[in-house]
């Protein structure tokens, strides 16, 4: 998951912050300021054909197990795509 948002252009972490915390920017501080903190889990019962889920009041991402990284940047890339879309 980091190696893919470490290769991600800083429009594409924006959408990716926003989806998952529901923010368009870090506050003053950046993720240190985040409250709560940024975190992310994978589920390992979760459903692998299904996109990550957000918790934006938790500021929380939960991805399914993936089977691999071209797996996990095609879901993220569908939930980024589409998520603000929602709320």
């Amino acid at each position: 998951f980091f190696e893919l948002v470490e290769s991600y252009d800083g429009e594409t972490r924006a959408r990716l912050l926003l989806f998952a915390t529901g923010y368009a920017r870090l506050p003053p501080g950046g993720f240190a300021r985040l409250a709560p903190r940024l975190t992310v889990t994978v589920d390992a019962r979760g459903d692998p054909a299904r996109l990550p889920t957000a918790h934006t009041c938790f500021n929380a991402l939960t991805l399914p197990p993936y089977a691999s990284r071209a797996d996990l940047a095609a879901k993220l890339g569908v939930a980024l795509a589409h998520g603000a879309h929602f709320g």
